[in-house]
């Protein structure tokens, strides 16, 4: 596939990078923060403490569960 200088590659498109953050999020973290992402730094850091949170808050869930299922040491 021949591409033009102006031309960005897959990898640097917003789609995907939008994508790689909601279907496998620490490709997405590092597609977002590498420098051909045009996003301002404040949505870079938003995004990235708003999926932490979420995998805090996950951890979280799933450990309640398995204490209340009496499963937990």
């Amino acid at each position: 596939m021949v591409t033009t200088d102006d031309e960005k590659k897959w990898y640097e498109q917003t789609f995907w990078i939008i994508f790689f953050l909601v279907i496998f999020w620490p490709v997405g973290l590092v597609l977002m923060w590498r420098g051909s992402c045009t996003w301002h730094t404040a949505v870079k850091v938003i995004v990235t403490i708003v999926l932490l949170g979420v995998v805090v808050l996950s951890y979280q869930m799933s450990q309640a569960v398995l204490a209340a299922q009496g499963t937990l040491s």
